[in-house]
């Protein structure tokens, strides 16, 4: 048994333990629940936990932006038209947002000398450019999305599986945009036509939701390596 659970662990646990997004997404998780534990009871003590979790994130996401370079040249070998323009503004805005999110957490740390007003405005910053890049990548997901289905249709029977994996993980990463652009407006105090803005608990919630979808999609992305490290 104790053989069998530590085949487990090094087959499936380790190489996920090893990636810095999956644990950065499963921490994510684990932030938004305390946050609507604590809207919901009051409890301080979630709240303080939340608050925690979210600082170490935060140090924990320094230089996150590095791998933005894969999504630049990606984005490159797309033939010049709208649809490479769109792919480039993407990653142009999550670059900026998460170098402004670096900065803000430098000077908390007092690496970098910025007041305490100063880091409210880059992260005020961050979050509206956040909020943008989730509505161009709710757009490039989308055409994504439409060549994984016409790919789907045209898949034989043995790719058909791969296929609809695809289109499945391409719908849940439109609606992780979706998710992420209410929790920006939220956090930007963004408001509507009408002068409302989002409540905390469909921000919180949505974040919760978000931070799920990106923790099942890199544990799908890992599971392929760690089944073939198994074998």
């Amino acid at each position: 048994m104790a053989y069998i659970a530590l085949d487990f662990a090094s087959s499936s646990l380790v190489p996920r333990s090893r990636s810095l997004d999956f644990r950065d997404k499963l921490l994510k998780v684990v932030v938004y629940a305390c946050k609507l534990g604590a809207l919901y009871n009051g409890s301080k003590k979630l709240a303080h936990i939340a608050k925690q979790i979210s600082s170490a994130r935060k140090i924990f996401a320094l230089l996150h932006w590095v791998k933005y370079s894969d999504d630049a040249r990606s984005a490159l070998v797309e033939p010049p038209g709208a649809f490479r323009a769109m792919s480039l503004l993407d990653t142009a805005l999550t670059l900026l947002s998460d170098m402004g999110s670096d900065l803000s957490t430098l000077g908390s740390l007092g690496v970098v000398p910025l007041s305490k007003r100063h880091m409210e405005l880059i992260d005020w910053w961050s979050t509206v450019i956040d909020a943008a890049y989730c509505l161009v990548a709710m757009v490039t997901g989308a055409v994504g999305l439409a060549r994984k289905q016409r790919a789907l249709a045209a898949a034989p029977p043995d790719k058909q599986a791969g296929a609809q994996r695809k289109v499945t993980l391409g719908r849940l990463g439109v609606l992780k945009y979706c998710l992420d652009f209410v929790k920006d407006c939220h956090g930007a105090g963004l408001h509507g036509l009408r002068g409302e803005g989002v409540p905390a608990t469909v921000a919180i919630t949505a974040g919760l939701l978000s931070g799920a979808i990106s923790t099942h999609k890199w544990n799908d992305k890992l599971a392929p390596s760690a089944k073939a490290k198994a074998g």
